[in-house]
């Protein structure tokens, strides 16, 4: 009984902490091409995420463009709605 109590214990607070991002999983740039569907907007950068982009699209060969989405769907699955 002890020992459920504590494996009930650490699965809640494990659960708890992977919710709140402790547990994130890392992002992975993708490199190969694949076609999207896709739609213009401008939309301002700060000037550091850009760079730290520009240096991810020069050092993996994909578009900085491609970057950027995939650093987005990464953060639109990993949203925690409050």
């Amino acid at each position: 009984m002890y020992i459920t109590f504590l494996y009930n214990l650490m699965y809640t607070y494990i659960k708890n902490d992977y919710k709140k991002g402790f547990f994130m999983k890392k992002l992975i740039i993708k490199t190969e091409s694949e076609k999207i569907k896709s739609i213009n907007r401008t939309i301002r950068i700060k000037p550091e995420c850009f760079d730290k982009i520009m240096e991810i699209s020069e050092n993996t060969g994909i578009s900085f463009n491609k970057v950027v989405n995939q650093c987005l769907d990464y953060a639109l699955e990993n949203l925690e709605e409050s």
